[in-house]
């Protein structure tokens, strides 16, 4: 029964976040063609309160929408969703706040890919000549050291975690962004991460109080009983 209440969920979270691809946020350099879009709001949301099998099924169920709606499968569209994949369970991970060995090897595993990310942007011969960006994911390397329960630095930190992904992935395989392009975009990255973190807060607030309405409709109510 939870795994179907899981699926129900995972469809519905992927329609409403391919929906969300129409409201576009800005435009994704390099790409030609391709802007970033609202649905990265719901990541961090998904990650929290669905966990890491919810993402997955919510990965695949969102790969599966792209390729029907657009008939194909690039290397960009790989690139793209992957990193979105990796900021659901960033955020599935930092949110698990128990002392448990498996929380801490899972938030020391988000650190090391963190580091990962900074150390192969680096040693790439244009990365290098653009090493401060890579720099932008310190705090995603540090929010998962740290055990806190703020919502807005873990969003924006889970967001941050797809980006250094997705940025990795890009340069080793599209390759299509000069050094100083990777530095002009450090503030864009910037001002469009708080965004996304800015409406997975909204997001999260809203899926509460549905949440509650469902379950105060839910519950019967009972009149008083005259003899």
């Amino acid at each position: 029964m939870e795994t179907i209440k899981k699926g129900l969920s995972a469809l519905a979270l992927s329609s409403v976040a391919h929906a969300a691809t129409m409201f576009k946020t800005s435009f994704i350099w390099g790409s030609y063609a391709s802007f970033f879009s609202l649905s990265h709001c719901m990541n961090p949301v998904i990650g929290k309160r669905g966990g890491g099998s919810l993402g997955l099924i919510y990965y695949s169920l969102r790969t599966l929408i792209v390729f029907i709606t657009k008939g194909a499968w690039s290397l960009y569209s790989f690139t793209h969703h992957f990193s979105t994949l990796f900021g659901v369970l960033y955020a599935s991970a930092i949110y698990d706040t128990s002392p448990s060995s498996q929380a801490i090897l899972k938030r020391y595993a988000l650190a090391a890919s963190c580091l990962g990310c900074m150390l192969l942007f680096t040693i790439h011969p244009i990365g290098l000549q653009a090493w401060p960006y890579a720099c932008l994911w310190i705090l995603p390397l540090a929010n998962a050291l740290i055990v806190h329960n703020n919502m807005f630095i873990n969003a924006l930190a889970s967001t941050f975690a797809a980006h250094a992904i997705g940025s990795v992935l890009w340069l080793y395989t599209l390759n299509s962004l000069t050094p100083a392009m990777w530095i002009s975009l450090i503030p864009i990255a910037c001002l469009e991460r708080m965004v996304f973190a800015t409406g997975a807060c909204i997001l999260d607030r809203l899926y509460t109080y549905s949440l509650y309405k469902w379950n105060t409709l839910a519950v019967p109510k009972h009149g008083n009983v005259q003899s």
